[in-house]
């Protein structure tokens, strides 16, 4: 497998934490501890636009394509909501969250938060509010991932554990303890419904049996913290960013290595790679990091 680098997105004034794509687009958003929310072209690095600007660490974006608006979290716990037809004014925030807002999704009728003060919450698109919320841990929520077809969010936590709550009845199912020593820095399911796949903060890669919580595979994956995953859509291709400066490429049937990209004087991120964006029909890979930058890379 290889790859080939195309210049870099540049304009950001500090690290970057979050990236998302604007949907069935080439467009993406990006937003870090300048506060800036910036809108990117994926052939245009030269053409960032920045939207908004948030009183604080921009650390989770969730673009919402019905009512073209934008949600975004910071590292606080505020949650703000963006008219991207009108971005420059922000209509409302909520100090919603004690700690930093992790992670933002939106599914078809509800948005959903996840904060730093392992609150988990359910928020209506059309009153902007919050409905409901629910404990899931007294440590972080780090990091969510949906599994559409049992209609489950799994939840990893700082206490190393991994939650799994039902959308519907918003109740904890289950949860696994000690999945991984601290932090459980990111999931994601594979579209085969039948594993999830963890990073840590113990740079160990974890695969498991979703249904009885086999640990079908233990990776050393980097030499720090894994920061974010992402699969391709067929996923036979796993990414995994790392606080080491490195992204790697594994084959995700076996979970060998395929590739990394590292962080060298004349390659890759000169600092913690952050955050993770696959466009499947470009086949390019988006990283974001520390580093001020955000990279654009063929995997071919």
């Amino acid at each position: 497998m290889h790859f080939k680098s195309y210049p870099f997105f540049n304009g950001h004034q500090g690290a970057i934490y979050t990236l998302h794509q604007m949907e069935n687009t080439t467009s993406f958003l990006s937003g870090g501890s300048d506060g800036w929310l910036v809108k990117w072209s994926l052939y245009n690095p030269a053409l960032g636009i920045n939207l908004a600007t948030i009183p604080g660490q921009i650390l989770s974006i969730c673009y919402i394509p019905a009512v073209n608006a934008c949600v975004v979290g910071d590292l606080n716990g505020v949650v703000y909501w963006l008219d991207l037809n009108n971005p420059k004014i922000i209509p409302k925030a909520f100090a919603h969250h004690k700690k930093g807002v992790f992670s933002i999704l939106y599914l078809a009728d509800h948005l959903f938060t996840a904060g730093g003060d392992g609150v988990f919450t359910k928020w209506s698109i059309d009153h902007q509010t919050p409905l409901e919320s629910i404990r899931i841990s007294f440590k972080a929520i780090r990091s969510v991932a949906y599994n559409k077809e049992e209609d489950e969010f799994a939840l990893g936590c700082s206490d190393g554990a991994i939650y799994f709550l039902d959308r519907t009845s918003f109740m904890v199912k289950s949860g696994w303890s000690a999945c991984h020593l601290h932090s459980v820095f990111s999931l994601v399911f594979h579209p085969d419904n039948e594993r999830i796949i963890s990073g840590g903060r113990d740079a160990l890669l974890k695969v498991w049996h979703r249904k009885n919580g086999e640990l079908h595979h233990v990776v050393p994956a980097h030499r720090f913290t894994i920061n974010h995953l992402a699969l391709n859509a067929d996923g036979n291709l796993l990414f995994t960013a790392s606080r080491d400066k490195s992204i790697r490429v594994w084959d995700a049937l076996h979970f060998k290595l395929l590739l990394s990209i590292n962080g060298t004087k004349n390659e890759g991120h000169q600092n913690s790679v952050n955050r993770l964006l696959w466009f499947e029909t470009q086949q390019s890979l988006i990283s974001a990091s520390d580093d001020r930058q955000i990279g654009h890379w063929k995997i071919f």
